[in-house]
């Protein structure tokens, strides 16, 4: 009985430490948000660095395919 007693008593005190319901909820919803927009970030840097890197290759790969094709021409 003392037990029984005692986990009430740890589970009274859990429940007294946990948040309202609301604003748990509160924070879920904000912490998803700033998540997909972080997200959402990452994904807008990606894509940038994506076309810079390709733009980069495809005119480094041209100048170099262009200097061969000019020295071809001068020999």
């Amino acid at each position: 009985m003392f037990s029984s007693a005692k986990t009430k008593n740890l589970a009274n005190n859990s429940a007294d430490k946990l948040m309202p319901n609301c604003d748990f909820q509160t924070f879920v919803i904000n912490a998803l948000t700033k998540m997909k927009y972080d997200i959402s970030s990452l994904n807008s840097k990606t894509n940038a660095t994506h076309i810079l890197l390709n733009s980069f290759v495809t005119n480094s790969g041209n100048s170099s395919i262009q200097g061969q094709l000019n020295n071809n021409q001068r020999r």
